[in-house]
């Protein structure tokens, strides 16, 4: 088989697999096992999927750092999902305390390639002056861009900002 000879794609594909008990019994150990190897062989999304589990601690103990290690990780090597998670993370705080600055920051860089939760996350942040100041214009213009991009979180808040006469 082909992710029993390192092929990380096929390891990653098993984790999911495992994860979401596709033609296999739902197993949050398994999943994590395939999805170290596929990281283990340079799979961003393996990375992504580990962090998610320490994060929620499926298979794996919970904790926060190693998701945010695990994140970092993928970042640093070009995961746009990595960047996201890692956003979202510092944005929630949750176990790690809250960087709405930074948060802010790594949502910018993947608002300017129109990623639509980023867009999304960043408008909500620009609507409540969370890490950046508060502006109500660039809110409903990131939330635009999300929507676009069919991300059903942007529709709600762009209909309660003009609810609210914020747009």
């Amino acid at each position: 088989m082909a992710a029993d000879k390192g092929h990380a794609k096929a390891s990653f594909n098993i984790g999911v697999m495992f994860e979401n008990g596709e033609a296999v019994d739902q197993d949050y150990e398994e999943a994590a096992k395939w999805y170290g190897r596929a990281a283990d062989h340079g799979n961003l999304a393996g990375y992504c999927a580990l962090g998610m589990l320490s994060e929620n601690g499926r298979g794996v103990a919970k904790n926060i750092n190693q998701a945010m290690l695990r994140y970092v990780e993928a970042a640093e090597k070009g995961s746009l999902q990595g960047q996201y998670s890692l956003g979202r993370l510092l944005e929630e705080g949750d176990g790690i305390g809250r960087d709405y600055v930074r948060a802010a920051q790594l949502y910018a860089d993947l608002a300017k390639k129109e990623h639509a939760l980023s867009c999304f996350r960043l408008g909500h942040l620009y609507e409540t002056g969370k890490g950046v100041e508060q502006d109500f214009s660039n809110a409903r213009r990131l939330y635009d861009v999300a929507a676009d991009k069919k991300c059903p979180e942007a529709y709600h808040s762009l209909g309660l900002m003009y609810l609210d006469g914020k747009a």
